[in-house]
């Protein structure tokens, strides 16, 4: 891969979606410097700022820009990553699992900001959720107003759930909490759900599907787990009942690879 045509990756340490290309950088060969990473900061919007919205309009992470063409979601920038590896490798042939762990319903990034309890959201508002929340709010308020007509309408679509967010994590009524509470208990229990019924049916008795590595190694890290030898014991705390084994085989296959230790080497994201 010539200087040239280097790609240039778009991530965030603390991004779950951004360690799906970091891992398979390691696990497909590519030399530590084939690409190029930019640290774009969600915690501060500056995924939501003008100049990074030119590059991709989603504004989500990760992004890749290669060979003149930006791939602006996680499946897409894996999927070129696997097909400009150093060495072949073969797709993923488990394309039905990879959609399963991107859907909202099991969305890895909402429970870092959910709670399932008044006491949690109010823990919460002294902690990154309750500073993020604010901090992204804030900051594509100031965009918007510096904003020309185009990027005003681009800004009208993200400031309701950003003001939605600031609300909870400032002084939301009771009313407006006690609904959020109901939404974050459902969503781990969707989740709970995929890990313990519908997990094991999709899943092979090795790792080799990044994104599910990805999502696995959040929840883990949101039910308890500071470092990758926690993992079985907070799921099964979460879940309430023992893991079931397919999970516990593909959780230590995929722990022993040397993805997985380079990018959770200081611990989960």
């Amino acid at each position: 891969m010539s200087s040239q045509s280097k790609p240039t990756l778009y991530a965030f340490g603390p991004s779950v979606w951004s360690k799906v290309p970091e891992i398979a950088l390691v696990e497909l060969g590519y030399p530590a410097d084939a690409v190029e990473e930019k640290s774009i900061n969600l915690a501060a919007a500056e995924n939501l700022s003008p100049e990074f919205v030119k590059i991709s309009k989603p504004g989500t992470l990760p992004v890749l820009v290669a060979n003149g063409e930006t791939y602006t979601s996680t499946i897409d920038v894996t999927r070129y990553l696997v097909a400009h590896a150093p060495h072949p490798a073969a797709p993923s042939k488990h394309h039905s699992l990879i959609d399963a762990v991107h859907a909202d319903a099991i969305d890895p990034n909402f429970p870092l900001v959910g709670a399932r309890s008044a006491a949690e959201l109010e823990a919460k508002k002294s902690a990154f959720p309750g500073d993020s929340a604010r901090n992204r709010y804030n900051a594509v308020v100031k965009f918007n107003e510096e904003a020309d007509a185009e990027m005003k309408q681009y800004y009208k679509t993200k400031l309701p759930t950003l003001g939605f967010l600031n609300t909870l994590y400032t002084d939301a009524p009771a009313a407006q909490v006690e609904g959020f509470v109901h939404h974050s208990v459902e969503h781990w229990q969707h989740v709970d759900e995929f890990i313990s019924k519908t997990l094991p049916t999709y899943l092979p008795e090795s790792g080799r599907d990044f994104h599910v590595g990805a999502w696995i190694a959040r929840i883990a890290l949101l039910s308890g787990a500071p470092t990758t030898d926690k993992i079985g014991e907070a799921l099964e705390k979460e879940l309430g009942e023992k893991l079931p084994e397919k999970v516990t085989k593909y959780i230590a296959a995929w722990s022993e690879k040397p993805g997985w230790k380079a990018v959770y080497a200081d611990g989960l994201h």
